[in-house]
């Protein structure tokens, strides 16, 4: 899962340490494995902590912006099948309920075991898997226990952008939805929230706030700590890709692409900039919401 970490401004006069942000090399490869690639973007060494962070019903924007936007927008009807890809503890699973049968996948065992430990339900399944590699045996069991063929909708909510290769996850998502089925990607806008190579500052002609974007169409590997006042400690690796990137994974998976929606913080600022803070807020998007169905 990817946890957004706010900060105040960075003004224009403080240089970013570049060397920590590397080029991913051949990102639009083929899906082979990477050597410790799972090892190296799984969440379990960090696991309790996200856990105790997060909650089993999620964060303030799961809470307030992103469940609500699919409770709306993308039906999910009682006695159907999800598939939640890097489904973290569970949130996804708790949100649609019992009566919908749900297989939740992600690497990191301690989460995992949060999930079940939370949400015992007869209709929900979870299993320990790396989702970008083929999942075919994996989910064998679980879908034999919930008698599902094929599954009638599949997610990855805030979990493809920590994933070295997201193209495998999204092949995954739409070899196991069946054909007419739908699916939803909920991502760190990648056009306006780029780790390390985005930010706010404050015109100093104008005053006013603005978002700048340092880099974009370069596939970047960005390290984030999961402390950020301690010396050392974990890291976790977000994986940045271009809007078109994402689009090309779903056209060769056979997704085809039905809404987007561009999802904005409805928290308020107060104070003397507060005009200036909440007119940004509005207009600058924190989330993407990309919605598909299979041809």
């Amino acid at each position: 899962m990817h946890v957004l970490k706010y900060t105040t401004p960075v003004r224009s006069n403080q240089p970013f340490k570049r060397n920590f942000v590397q080029p991913l090399k051949n990102p639009f490869g083929s899906a082979k494995p990477v050597a410790n690639s799972a090892a190296k973007t799984s969440w379990q060494g960090v696991g309790d902590w996200y856990d105790n962070l997060v909650g089993q019903s999620g964060h303030y924007y799961h809470q307030q912006v992103i469940l609500p936007y699919l409770k709306k927008s993308w039906p999910v009807e009682t006695g159907e099948s999800v598939l939640d890809l890097g489904c973290g503890q569970g949130i996804l699973a708790k949100f649609l309920g019992s009566e919908v049968k749900f297989v939740g996948v992600d690497i990191a065992k301690k989460l995992i075991e949060a999930a079940e430990h939370d949400g015992k339900r007869k209709n929900h399944n979870y299993v320990v898997a790396d989702v970008t590699q083929d999942l075919t045996q994996r989910l064998a069991p679980a879908k034999k226990n919930l008698e599902i063929n094929e599954f009638d909708h599949v997610a990855c909510v805030l979990a493809l952008q920590n994933m070295q290769q997201p193209e495998g996850c999204i092949k995954n998502l739409a070899t196991q939805l069946k054909s007419g089925g739908t699916g939803v990607l909920v991502l760190n806008h990648p056009c306006f929230r780029i780790p390390r190579q985005s930010g706010w500052d404050i015109n100093s002609a104008t005053k006013l706030q603005y978002r700048w974007i340092n880099r974009y169409l370069t596939p970047l590997e960005i390290p984030i700590k999961a402390h950020p006042g301690q010396t050392g400690g974990a890291l976790t690796w977000s994986y940045h890709h271009a809007l078109q990137d994402y689009v090309g994974w779903l056209k060769a998976a056979g997704l085809a692409l039905t809404d987007l929606a561009e999802l904005t913080s409805d928290k308020e600022s107060v104070g003397k900039a507060a005009k200036s803070e909440n007119r940004s807020r509005s207009e600058i998007p924190l989330f993407l919401v990309i919605q598909f169905k299979k041809l």
